[in-house]
């Protein structure tokens, strides 16, 4: 759901809009997702996508999915190019709804998940998350999302390890100790705070994103974002922003797992990545979600079986590269 992003690019929650022929197309539903994700760039003829820097790529194709469901993935491609192609780089991503978590009238305080990353090689750009909507936002793509990166970007240089919280069209916040607040603009705009973390590949982090301080009718609430590292039991809070009460609470939780950068080579220059999502919650694990929905999978046209997943109980695995390992 993202175009090929340069290194250095801070990297955001991504927006799709894919256009034929100048109408949009929903991508790749399995079912109606409850609001609106996709925004509609200019009819062009083109299918592309855009992240929050604004930036259009239209090297991509629309073609059939291999999921059950029989719907549509945006393939970016050609990827790992041919004599006379242009290159473009090889990403895949899987979004994932918990259809459990659905409250649109309510909303939760807290949303929760579990992330672990068990295969990661390499320096590939990988991004596992978690996203939510606000249940009275303006915006019907508006909300945040949260999660850590193999090689995040502060704002103004690459990284390494990072964790990230980002609120849409919010415009403060307030970033940890050594940390960053960082506002981005292009494809919508947003406040984003972010924190060097040093996660570890093989252990389990408890995401979550949580009602901080209630603010006033009129005024600003406070939302944060944290890690719990499950085998040290270290909580580590992301960050916090600020958003107008009136956007009401989260609600409809998508997990995603991305490659933003990395080589492009050869289809085998692609390093591995592989997480499982876990034990989704809300309100501190008072509401039982875990009804996965996998609405969008995506590969490139040279390296077919780059992106696959594996429903597993209480969660599922999702993959990026040429090799599944089951743990």
């Amino acid at each position: 759901m993202s175009k090929p992003l340069l290194l250095g690019e801070p990297i955001q929650r991504r927006k799709p809009t894919v256009i034929i022929g100048g109408s949009v197309l929903i991508v790749a539903l399995a079912v109606v997702i409850p609001v609106a994700i996709l925004r509609s760039i200019a009819a062009t003829g083109q299918v592309g996508s855009e992240p929050e820097n604004g930036t259009v790529s239209t090297a991509a194709s629309v073609g059939s999915s291999t999921l059950a469901s029989g719907g549509q993935f945006v393939q970016f491609g050609p990827g790992v190019a041919g004599a006379g192609q242009a290159r473009t780089l090889p990403i895949g991503w899987v979004d994932t709804q918990d259809q459990a978590l659905l409250d649109s009238t309510n909303g939760y305080n807290s949303l929760e998940l579990d992330i672990t990353p068990e295969v990661v090689q390499g320096t590939d750009g990988y991004y596992f998350a978690n996203s939510f909507y606000f249940t009275k936002d303006p915006d019907p793509a508006g909300g945040g999302y949260a999660g850590f990166q193999t090689n995040g970007n502060n704002g103004t240089t690459n990284i390494g390890h990072m964790a990230i919280f980002s609120i849409w069209n919010s415009t403060s916040g307030t970033a940890e100790p050594g940390g960053w607040g960082v506002p981005f603009s292009g494809e919508g705009s947003g406040y984003s705070v972010r924190l060097a973390y040093n996660w570890v590949a093989g252990r389990t982090y408890r995401l979550r994103m949580y009602l901080d301080t209630a603010g006033p009718v009129g005024g600003n609430s406070v939302w944060a974002a944290s890690l719990t590292d499950m085998t040290s039991g270290v909580v580590t809070r992301i960050g916090r922003i600020n958003a107008p009460t009136a956007w009401g609470k989260p609600y409809g939780p998508v997990s995603f797992h991305e490659r933003y950068s990395g080589s492009i080579a050869s289809c085998a220059a692609i390093n591995h990545s592989q997480v499982l999502f876990s034990n989704s919650t809300a309100n501190q694990g008072a509401i039982k979600g875990g009804d996965f929905n996998h609405y969008v999978i995506a590969n490139t046209n040279d390296c077919p079986g780059l992106t696959w997943l594996q429903d597993v109980t209480d969660g599922y695995r999702s993959g990026v590269g040429t090799t599944k390992t089951t743990p």
